[in-house]
């Protein structure tokens, strides 16, 4: 099958080629999401906003209608924290399990947000936004566990943060924490946590060490086990993939342990990627070169041991003259690479959702909440949100990803093929700082459909509907604005 000339397109003196191979499968594709830190109910810690409970009922729904419906998420990573406080003595309140031990609906602050929160807004209250039939993942990662899992949390200068360290001798302890939230849980809201990591970003918090990390992973599997629960670890969600690198080959190769293990999952913080600054990102981009090359170290054995590989976290940091639409075009392209290259089967952004500050800041997520005079006004996709949305709306759970090419290293895409639906969905990106011409061709499926469906988001228009492409034999001709993305979707046929 030839690809169609653009010889017939102005300003376009060679179309970027696109060529996708149907019949080369890749990974299946588990979800997109982000993390929730504090909750709707914790946003009084941000200057701009106020109390919990001055934002609505009706105003949480329209925040998490955002969230599902709009974007598509299908993920949330949580941070649940204090529901195992200590007493005056530093000791947990209670030596043995009972109903006063925990606070399930601890609210407010950050450091204080406990369960309840996080599961009313995003098991109850989102539930009506999500399609029931695709997969949700909701699962916990502890970024401060309670002060007495600590080792002298007792001292007058300690404090969370350089001098936090988990104690081993805590290891039980741990398990008997954790099992009671995976049963709270399940027996509050009808849910079972697919999914539990221990800690978020280690190397920064909890500094386990890999027979430590295996010890908690041996101990909370088999209480799960006794208790009937099918949850199991998401290891380690550390700051870069090779922080943890080590301590995820060494729970692997446990053979017990990796048992209890269901995915390995990374951040892309500082190392060799340098992926927190949108500058440098972009100049790389420009340059065509490849923001990650190939899959991380543990790669092998996670696809071994049947393991999915998860992007849990990633966000920009802004700097002068950097806006919210650099930013989203900057991740667009990191998403592009993490699946290509890298061969993730889920990617989270940092945040659900953040108070707007005008700017972009030390955050990366996709849904403004604005206030004004500390009161509640309403919540909207910023640029980044229309730019990730290309693909979390339409790359959706059990998607498989297809070989792709790109004879221009400026221009990147993606491909999936829904087999629920039968459709295909590229997305296409073009760094280019001009108009440029694409050609889409697609081998190796049969009965592709005569249209394919677009959307565009480019520097003079936010997810811009646009009319339906003619197909022919599996190929289709486009012209792409400068610094743009589009998305098609094709259908296959019945």
């Amino acid at each position: 099958m030839c690809a169609i000339a653009f010889a017939s397109i102005a300003g376009a003196s060679r179309a970027a080629q696109v060529v996708v191979d149907g019949s080369r499968l890749g990974q299946t594709w588990e979800g997109w999401g982000a993390t929730d830190m504090f909750s709707l109910s914790g946003l009084q810690v941000e200057p701009e906003a106020s109390s919990p409970g001055d934002i609505s009922s009706d105003a949480r729904k329209a925040i998490l209608k955002l969230y599902y419906h709009d974007l598509g998420m299908t993920r949330v990573r949580f941070w649940p924290m204090g529901y195992e406080p200590a007493d005056a003595k530093g000791q947990p309140r209670a030596p043995a399990p009972g109903p006063k031990r925990f606070v399930w609906e601890g609210r407010g602050t950050r450091p204080v947000t406990s369960v309840n929160p996080f599961c009313d807004d995003h098991l109850t209250m989102g539930r009506e936004f999500r399609s029931p039939g695709e997969l949700f993942i909701f699962y916990p990662s502890a970024h401060q566990w309670e002060s007495w899992m600590a080792v002298k949390p007792d001292s007058p200068t300690w404090h969370w943060g350089a001098d936090a360290r988990f104690n081993p001798a805590m290891v039980d302890r741990y398990a008997e924490h954790a099992v009671a939230a995976v049963l709270h849980i399940k027996q509050a809201y009808h849910y079972e946590l697919p999914y539990w990591s221990l800690f978020n970003e280690p190397t920064n918090t909890a500094k386990p060490s890999k027979e430590t990390t295996l010890a908690l992973v041996l101990a909370c599997g088999r209480k799960f086990k006794e208790n009937d629960l099918k949850t199991t670890f998401s290891i380690c969600d550390d700051v870069t993939p090779e922080a943890s690198a080590q301590t995820i080959e060494y729970v692997l190769a446990n053979e017990e342990a990796r048992g209890y293990v269901g995915a390995v999952s990374y951040h892309r913080y500082c190392g060799d990627f340098v992926l927190e600054t949108v500058k440098p990102l972009l100049e790389r981009v420009s340059k065509g070169e490849p923001l990650v090359e190939s899959p991380v170290s543990f790669y092998a054995s996670a696809i071994k041991y049947g393991k999915s590989v998860w992007v849990s976290e990633q966000c920009s940091y802004g700097a002068d003259g950097i806006t919210h639409f650099d930013a989203g075009r900057a991740r667009a392209n990191h998403v592009c690479d993490e699946i290509n290259n890298g061969k993730v089967n889920a990617f989270d952004f940092m945040l659900c959702y953040f108070v707007e500050r005008g700017k972009p800041g030390n955050e990366e997520t996709p849904i403004f909440l604005r206030f004004k005079d500390h009161r509640f006004v309403k919540a909207e996709l910023n640029p980044i949100g229309w730019w990730l949305s290309h693909f979390t709306r339409y790359i959706r759970p059990g998607a498989v990803q297809l070989g792709v090419s790109v004879d221009d290293s400026v221009v990147k895409a993606v491909v999936f093929r829904h087999g629920a639906n039968k459709t295909v969905t590229v997305v296409v990106i073009n760094n280019h700082a001009q108009s440029s011409a694409v050609s889409v061709r697609i081998d190796g499926l049969s009965t592709l459909g005569g249209k394919a469906q677009r959307v565009r988001t480019s520097p003079q228009n936010l997810n811009e509907q646009l009319p339906d492409l003619a197909v022919a034999q599996g190929s289709l001709i486009d012209t792409l604005p400068a610094t743009s993305i589009v998305t098609y979707t094709i259908d296959q046929g019945r």
